[in-house]
């Protein structure tokens, strides 16, 4: 089972996913981390829709306590500072529904490398227990198009090539085809893929190397993918797919803090309009 297989006969994917959403944005399934050095609590709020094709929600990462130096009357010391309430600072995430793509917004010491995600997919994890579910929705980043072909075309040689592959829901390039048939034949949700050969995979434009490279680009795959080749005669070792592709929208800093605040304002359909034509932009829809 993937993140958009049906949960009951009686409801639409996109319908199972909005009610986990909105069950999710509660203190329920809060998620407390503790480090060497602070405790915060992780956590989803604000689920909302927005229009028919968008909805938003807040992750937010409070820090109840942090050890630090704490200035006495007359020395420094090491010590623990304590908040209540604690700050919490937050990101918004848009579920761009006719495409199944979220897009995150960056923010400066919350999506610094991938902590967050890390989190939030924990989060997500504990949350399957509670619900009694089978599986719980992931994020997989979108790389820029072409970044992984371009990885295999760069390498004289490709001698091995390893990426676990998701079956794709709602999107289908047309160079995924050939492996998305495989997965549907075999009745597969899930396709761990391994290409080895000691002369050489076949990378070429419509092989099946070339075809797994194109689904996973789209985002259905999970975690990274390696290549070990060799390139003017020195062996090569490559992880990527890691990286999400990344848009610039001005103007927009407005509006994603009225989201997190709740209050969507007179600008958001223009505003949700130019982020539809970004994404389409960045990563364009074929067929």
């Amino acid at each position: 089972m993937d993140l958009f297989t049906r949960q009951t006969t009686t409801e639409t994917d996109d319908e199972w996913l909005e009610q986990y959403f909105t069950e999710l944005a509660c203190s329920r399934f809060d998620l407390q981390k503790e480090t060497k050095r602070a405790v915060y609590t992780w956590a989803v709020r604000n689920y909302q829709r927005l229009d028919d094709q968008f909805a938003s929600l807040v992750l937010a990462r409070s820090q109840h306590q942090q050890r630090s130096t704490i200035v006495t009357n007359d020395s420094l010391t090491e010590g623990d500072s304590v908040a209540n309430p604690p700050p919490a600072d937050t990101i918004v995430l848009l579920v761009y529904w006719p495409r199944h793509i979220v897009i995150v917004e960056n923010r400066s010491g919350m999506t610094t490398g991938e902590t967050w995600l890390g989190n939030f997919h924990a989060l997500l994890d504990a949350s399957k227990n509670i619900l009694q579910i089978p599986v719980a929705p992931r994020l997989e980043p979108i790389a820029s198009q072409g970044s992984i072909q371009h990885h295999l075309r760069s390498l004289d040689k490709v001698f091995r090539f390893r990426l676990r592959l998701k079956l794709p829901n709602p999107e289908l390039s047309r160079w995924a085809e050939l492996v998305y048939n495989e997965m549907i034949e075999g009745h597969l949700t899930e396709y761990l893929q391994e290409f080895i050969s000691p002369t050489g995979v076949n990378v070429d434009e419509g092989s099946k190397a070339h075809s797994s490279a194109a689904m996973a680009e789209s985002g259905y795959k999970e975690g990274a993918v390696s290549i070990d080749g060799e390139k003017d005669g020195c062996p090569v070792s490559i992880t990527g797919g890691m990286s999400a592709i990344s848009g610039k929208i001005d103007q927009l800093h407005s509006l994603i803090r009225g989201l997190e605040a709740n209050a969507t304002g007179t600008n958001l359909p223009r505003a949700l309009d130019i982020i539809r034509q970004e994404v389409n932009r960045l990563f364009p829809h074929e067929g």
